[in-house]
Formats: structure tokens, C-alpha cells, sequence
């Protein structure tokens, strides 16, 4: 995995960053996939900084790619609450639209509400729970 070096958030260079790394094959659907990454990174990167990974667990296939080097791409950040006690979602929402707003990044809040199926019947008779 390559290492990403960020310009100083006041510099405003990452756009310039991006554009001059990327100028090497303007249009490809390679450059969109390394700006999605570079957005991943940086998002985790502000995350990690100001400690709001301590309620969450980063998951799903663009951890497996980020993390573990497994060669997919997946566009979405999947995360699990892991403890529900402290955590603020809007909060944590707010703080990484201030952030890469820091970094010349506009980010448009995109609401939608997810949800899961739980089997506890099952998890209790096979003795999981």
C-alpha cells in the first residue's frame, strides 16, 4: 500500500495535489477510482485524528481493500457502531464536512437511513448469543 502525504490543511494544495497526480491519464476510470481512495484515506485520516473511531468499526469491502490489501473496490465506507454510549452521528457527520472543508473539499450531506435484519431466535438456538 502506498503511503499519502497530505499538504498542511491550510496550504489548500490537496486539490492541486490530486489534479497533478492524476494529469497523467486525465479521464480514466482509474484517476476516478484513485480520487474515491484518496477521499477514503483522508476521511479515515480525520477520523483517526480527532478520535471518533474509539465508537465505530470501519467495515465492509473498502476496509478489506484499505486495511488488508484484498484487491476490489468497493465506493462506500461501511461502518458498525460498536458502542452506542458517547456516539453522536451528527455530530461526527458535521465535523467531517468541517474538516475537508479545511482541505478546499466541498462535501454535500447526502441523507438516506440504513437497516439490517437480525435473526435472534436463530443466534439464540444455535448458541451464538
Amino acid at each position: 500500500m502506498q503511503k499519502i502525504i497530505l499538504p498542511h490543511q491550510q496550504d489548500r494544495g490537496v486539490i492541486e495535489l490530486i489534479k497533478k497526480e492524476l494529469s497523467k491519464n486525465a479521464g480514466s476510470e482509474a484517476n476516478i477510482n484513485k480520487v474515491r481512495e484518496f477521499l477514503q484515506v483522508l476521511m479515515l485520516k480525520i477520523m483517526f485524528d480527532k478520535g471518533r473511531l474509539e465508537h465505530i468499526a470501519f467495515t465492509g469491502g473498502t476496509a478489506l481493500r484499505i486495511l488488508h490489501g484484498l484487491k476490489r473496490y468497493s465506493e462506500d465506507m461501511d461502518y458498525s457502531l460498536v458502542n452506542r454510549i458517547g456516539y453522536d452521528f451528527v455530530s461526527l457527520y458535521n465535523e467531517l464536512i468541517n474538516e475537508l472543508n479545511k482541505y478546499n473539499i466541498k462535501a454535500v450531506p447526502v441523507c438516506y437511513q440504513a437497516s439490517r435484519l437480525s435473526f435472534p431466535t436463530i443466534q439464540q438456538g444455535t448458541g451464538f448469543l
